[in-house]
C-alpha cells in the first residue's frame, strides 16, 4: 500500500513540476522575453537537374525539431517550402509554419547560410548528385534501358549503350550491331596525338577511347535492332556537360560529316 501511495506521489509531483515549468514559459512568451533559437540545421542536397535542390531540417533549442523543409529554385531565385501535405486533388497545406514574417526570415536565412556552406565547401560533391540525377532522370525518359553487371550480356547483341565513367562524372552513348565488340574497341583503342583534339584546347571534349576499362564503372544497354536512328535523340537529352561525345549522334557517311557536326565544350 505504501508502494503505490509514494508512486502516486512521485507520479502527481512531476506533472504538476512540469504544469508549473509550463506555465513560467507562458508567463514569459506573453511578455515577449522568450525567443526560440535555431540551434542546428541539417541539409540534403538533390542535385541541380530538378527544380528541388535540397531538403532541410532545423532544431530549435535543442527540443524541437522541423524535418522536411524545401529548398527550390523558382522563377525569382531560391525559396523555402515548409513541410506539407496531400489535400484533396491537387492541393497541399502546411503542416508546420511560421507565424511571422521575421521568423520565416529567421529560418530561410539559416538553411541558406548551412546550404551556401555545402556547396562551397564540397562542390565535386554537388557535381556527383547532379550527374546521377541526370542518369536517373535519363532512365526514367528511356526505361528501355537496363544495366548489366557483366560484359559478356551484350555479346553479340545489337542496340544503344552507355558507358558510365562515375568517377569523372562522364558518360557516352553510342550505338553498334555489336554492343560487346564497340565497347571493347572504345577500351583497345590508343588514338594518335593528332586525335586527342578535337576542335581547340579551350573546347575540345576528350574522347571516349582515352579511357579504359576500369575507368568504366557502369553500362547500360537498350536492345534494338534499328541502330543509329535514336542515337541522336537519346545524345541530345542527356546534359552535354556529362557527355564525352565529340559528334552528333547518326550514322556518318565520311570524316568531313563527323567534323561538321563536332560537339565542343567550354572549359575555360
Amino acid at each position: 500500500m505504501n508502494f503505490y501511495f509514494h508512486k502516486t506521489v512521485q507520479i502527481v509531483a512531476k506533472e504538476l513540476t512540469l504544469y508549473y515549468n509550463l506555465v513560467k514559459v507562458l508567463r514569459v512568451c506573453r511578455k515577449g522575453g522568450y525567443k526560440m533559437n535555431i540551434t542546428d540545421v541539417r541539409i540534403r542536397r538533390m542535385g541541380e537537374e530538378g527544380k528541388m535542390k535540397a531538403v532541410a531540417s532545423v532544431t530549435f533549442d535543442d527540443e524541437f525539431v522541423v524535418h522536411d523543409i524545401k529548398i527550390i529554385d523558382g522563377q525569382n531565385g531560391l525559396f523555402i517550402a515548409m513541410p506539407s501535405r496531400k489535400v484533396g486533388e491537387g492541393d497541399f497545406r502546411d503542416v508546420a509554419h511560421p507565424l511571422k514574417s521575421e521568423t520565416r526570415a529567421k529560418i530561410k536565412d539559416a538553411i541558406f547560410a548551412e546550404y551556401d556552406r555545402l556547396c562551397a565547401e564540397d562542390p565535386a560533391a554537388s557535381a556527383e548528385e547532379e550527374f546521377e540525377e541526370a542518369i536517373t532522370t535519363f532512365l526514367k525518359e528511356f526505361p528501355d534501358f537496363f544495366e548489366i553487371k557483366l560484359l559478356t550480356e551484350c555479346r553479340e547483341v545489337s542496340g544503344y549503350y552507355i558507358m558510365v565513367l562515375d568517377n569523372f562524372c562522364q558518360a557516352y552513348i553510342g550505338t553498334s550491331k555489336d554492343i560487346y565488340k564497340r565497347i571493347r574497341s572504345h577500351w583497345s583503342t590508343t588514338l594518335n596525338f593528332d586525335r586527342l583534339i578535337f576542335g581547340n584546347v579551350n573546347n575540345s571534349i576528350i574522347a571516349i577511347d582515352c579511357f579504359k576499362a576500369l575507368d568504366t564503372t557502369r553500362i547500360f544497354i537498350s536492345p534494338s535492332s534499328d541502330t543509329f536512328s535514336r542515337e541522336d535523340e537519346y545524345i541530345k537529352a542527356f546534359p552535354s556537360k556529362f557527355l564525352l561525345n565529340r559528334t552528333s549522334g547518326g550514322r556518318k557517311e565520311s570524316f568531313a560529316d563527323a567534323i561538321s557536326s563536332g560537339k565542343t565544350r567550354k572549359l575555360l
